[in-house]
C-alpha cells in the first residue's frame, strides 16, 4: 500500500541507525537517522509531512535572545539568566570622551563595544552631561566649565542648556562619536542610542528650582533659565544628524513636547521611562498634561521598542519601592521589549523569581505551531513548499531585520544550500491566531541528490552585524543557534512499491506552460464539481478554493493549482477537497485549474478565471 512507503520514509525521519533502501537512486545507501525528540508528527501526506514543534512553557528558564527581556547594564546583571544577557548598555560622561577642545579619545567605548561583539550582544548607550544635581563635580571637559557655559551650584556645575557654544560643543560631540562608530564599522552593533545630553543623568529632567527664570528672548545671554523648546529639540535633531541609522529612545516621563516632537520625526524612535513597577508612577493615559503625547506613544511599540529600568530603593524619596505585581501590569499594558537587570531590592513580597518571570513576557516571543515539509525536493528547476504557522505571543514585535532561513545540510554537516522566507518578523504583532507562511524553493542539479537534513535558523540580515541568530519559543535550538526540521530527499526518484503492494497509480505530466482562459480539454476520469470560486469571480486578499469530485474507480489525488503553482493536494479517497490560498497576489486575470486523478490514472481537470482587485 502507499502507506507502506510513506512508513518507510517516516521511519527514515525517527528512528534509529538502520540500513535503509533508498529506490531510485541506483541501489542502497546509508542515511543518517535521527529521533526528532521536540517534533510531533500531525500528519502524513503522499508528497509531505506535516510537524508540529514542542514549545517552550513560560515556566521554563528564560529563552536568550536579542533586544527582549533583561539587558546587561554597566557590564554587570542582578540576577543570573541562562547565559549572557544578548544587549549590554552603558551610560558615559561627556568627559569620559572628550579630553580638551576637539580632542577626543574613543578607547573605553571601543573596549565596550568589543567586549559585547565577543559574547554575541549589541550594545546601546547613551551621554550624559551631568548626572545628579548635588553630585559635587563636572562631567563636562574643563573648557566648557566657565560662566557662559553654565553655572556652579553647591560644587555641582549644572549646564546651561541655551548656551550656543554648549550646544554646539554637544552637536560636535555627537558629530564625532558617530563618524568613529562608521569608521570602526560598528554601526551595526548598536542596538539603540538614547537621546541624552539634556537634563540630571541624560534623562530630560532638570529641578527648575535651580533655573528660576524663564528664557527671555529679550534678554540674550542668560544663565539662570531653563532650556527652551527650541534648544531641546535642537538636541533631538543633533542625535539624529549623528546616528541617521541607528535606533533612537527618548525619555518620555518628563517634558512631554520634546517627546511629541522626537515621535513626530520617526515612526522609528522609541521611548523609555524610569521606575518601572513603581505604583501609580507611570500615569500617561490619565494624566491630562500627558493627552497629546500618549496619543502617540501607546502604539509606537509597533515600529519602535519600549524599554524601561527599575528605580532601586531609596533613590527618590516620593517613590515607593519597586513592586512587582506593578511591573508585571506595566510591562504588559505598556508593550515593554527590554529592562535593566539592575536597580531591584528583593524581599519575600517582591521575589527574584517574579523579577525573572516579568522579565520573560517583556519584547517578542516568536513560535512555530506547525511546519510541512515535502518528502521530496526536486532539483530540476521545478518549485516544492514549506508551509509554516507562526505566532508571537510575546508583548511586542522584533524590531531588527531578521531572516529566517532554510537549509540543507549534507552528512558532512555542511551547508549545501539555503532559501530565505519571505516572511517579515517585525510585521508580527502579538496575536493569538497566527499566521501561515507559503514559502517556494527551486533547486538545480548544483544539488546533489541525496538524503540531506532540513534547518532553520533566523540571522540578523545585516552583514556586519555580529549577532547570535535569534532564538524561539520552541524546544530543540542547536548550539550554532539553528533548528533541526527533519530529512529531505532531493533529486527525483522512482518510487517502487513494495512486493504485494497495490501498484501506485502513474499521473500524466502536468503542463509546464500557465494556464489560460483557454478550455482545458475534459478526459475520462473523476466528475469534478468546483464549489468556489465562481468562473470570473473577483476577489482582493484570499481565496477559498473547494471542489467536490466523485468516480466509481475511487479518488487517489486532487491537486489545486493557482497559474501553475500547487497550492494543495488532497489525498486518498478525498471527496471534498478545499483550501483557502493567501498570497501577495497581483492585480488582474488569474488561472485556478483543479486536477484530480482516480485509481485507475485517469484524470480530470476544471478551470476558472477570477479577477484580483487591491
Amino acid at each position: 500500500m502507499r502507506n507502506e512507503f510513506l512508513t518507510r520514509k517516516l521511519s527514515n525521519l525517527f528512528f534509529l541507525p538502520i540500513l535503509v533502501i533508498a529506490l531510485g537512486f541506483g541501489g542502497i545507501f546509508f542515511v543518517p537517522q535521527f529521533r526528532l525528540t521536540y517534533l510531533t508528527v500531525a500528519a502524513i501526506n503522499n508528497d509531505s509531512l506535516t510537524l508540529i514543534p514542542e514549545i517552550i512553557p513560560f515556566s521554563d528558564p528564560e529563552i536568550m535572545t536579542a533586544q527582549r527581556g533583561l539587558y546587561m547594564n554597566n557590564g554587570s546583571e542582578l540576577a543570573k539568566l541562562p547565559t549572557v544577557a544578548q544587549d549590554s548598555y552603558r551610560r558615559y560622561t561627556w568627559n569620559q570622551f572628550e579630553t580638551s577642545q576637539g580632542t577626543y579619545n574613543w578607547t573605553e567605548i571601543d573596549n565596550h563595544i568589543q567586549t559585547a561583539i565577543s559574547l554575541g550582544q549589541k550594545f546601546a548607550f547613551r551621554i550624559q552631561a551631568m548626572k545628579s544635581n548635588h553630585s559635587g563635580v563636572s562631567y563636562l571637559p574643563s573648557y566648557l566649565t566657565n560662566d557662559q557655559s553654565g553655572k556652579w551650584v553647591n560644587g555641582t556645575f549644572l549646564p546651561d542648556w541655551n548656551n550656543e557654544f554648549f550646544l554646539n560643543r554637544s552637536q560636535q560631540l555627537l558629530v564625532a562619536l558617530g563618524d568613529h562608530l562608521r569608521a570602526k564599522g560598528y554601526e551595526n552593533q548598536i542596538s539603540w542610542i538614547d537621546i541624552g545630553i539634556f537634563g540630571q543623568y541624560g534623562e530630560w529632567y532638570v529641578d527648575k528650582s535651580l533655573y528660576p527664570s524663564s528664557c527671555d528672548s529679550s534678554r540674550p545671554g542668560q544663565t539662570d533659565c531653563f532650556a527652551s523648546d527650541a534648544n531641546l529639540k535642537r538636541v533631538i535633531d543633533m542625535h539624529r544628524l549623528a546616528f541617521p541609522n541607528t535606533r533612537l529612545l527618548i525619555q518620555a516621563g518628563t517634558y512631554p513636547d520634546p517627546v511629541i516632537y522626537a515621535m513626530d520625526l520617526s515612526d522609528q524612535i522609541g521611548w523609555r521611562d524610569d521606575c518601572l513597577g513603581t505604583p501609580g508612577y507611570y500615569n500617561f493615559e490619565t494624566n491630562s498634561n500627558y493627552t497629546q503625547m500618549w496619543s502617540i506613544l501607546k502604539n509606537r511599540w509597533q515600529t519602535a521598542p519600549v524599554v524601561m529600568e527599575y528605580c532601586s530603593s531609596g533613590i527618590y524619596l516620593d517613590h515607593a519601592d519597586p513592586n512587582q505585581d506593578d511591573g508585571a501590569r506595566q510591562i504588559a499594558y505598556y508593550h515593554t521589549s527590554s529592562i535593566g537587570n539592575h536597580n531591584v531590592t528583593f524581599d519575600t513580597e517582591n521575589t527574584i523569581d517574579k523579577f525573572l518571570n516579568n522579565a520573560k513576557h517583556a519584547g517578542y516571543r516568536y513560535q512555530i505551531k506547525s511546519i510541512m515539509i515535502p518528502w521530496l525536493a526536486p532539483n530540476d528547476g521545478s518549485s516544492f513548499d514549506i508551509v509554516s504557522s507562526w505566532e508571537n505571543v510575546g508583548n511586542a514585535p522584533t524590531y531588527e531585520p531578521w531572516q529566517i532561513t532554510y537549509r540543507l545540510i549534507n552528512i558532512d554537516n555542511q551547508v549545501i544550500w539555503e532559501g530565505n522566507s519571505s516572511l517579515n518578523l517585525q510585521k508580527l504583532l502579538p496575536t493569538t491566531t497566527g499566521q501561515t507562511q507559503t514559502d517556494s524553493f527551486k533547486l538545480s542539479t548544483v544539488v546533489p541528490a541525496g538524503s540531506y537534513s532540513l534547518q532553520l535558523i533566523i540571522t540578523d540580515s545585516r552583514a556586519a552585524a555580529k549577532r547570535f541568530p535569534m532564538g524561539l519559543a520552541i524546544k530543540g535550538r542547536a548550539a550554532d543557534g539553528s533548528y533541526f526540521l527533519g530529512k529531505i530527499t532531493v533529486g527525483n526518484p522512482v518510487m517502487t512499491p513494495t512486493i504485494g503492494a497495490t501498484p501506485i497509480p502513474t499521473a500524466t505530466p502536468v503542463p509546464t506552460v500557465v494556464p489560460t482562459a483557454t478550455p482545458v480539454p475534459v478526459n475520462s476520469g473523476p466528475v469534478i464539481t468546483v464549489i468556489s470560486p465562481k468562473d470570473n469571480a473577483t476577489i482582493f486578499r484570499s481565496v477559498w478554493i473547494g471542489a467536490k469530485v466523485s468516480d466509481p474507480d475511487g479518488i487517489y489525488q486532487t491537486k489545486f493549482w493557482f497559474d501553475n503553482v500547487l497550492v494543495k493536494t488532497c489525498h486518498k479517497n478525498e471527496t471534498n477537497c478545499n483550501y483557502t490560498y493567501k498570497a501577495n497576489f497581483t492585480t488582474g486575470n488569474h488561472a485556478i485549474l483543479i486536477e484530480s486523478f482516480d485509481n485507475s490514472s485517469n484524470r480530470n481537470r476544471s478551470q476558472v478565471i477570477i479577477t484580483v482587485k487591491k
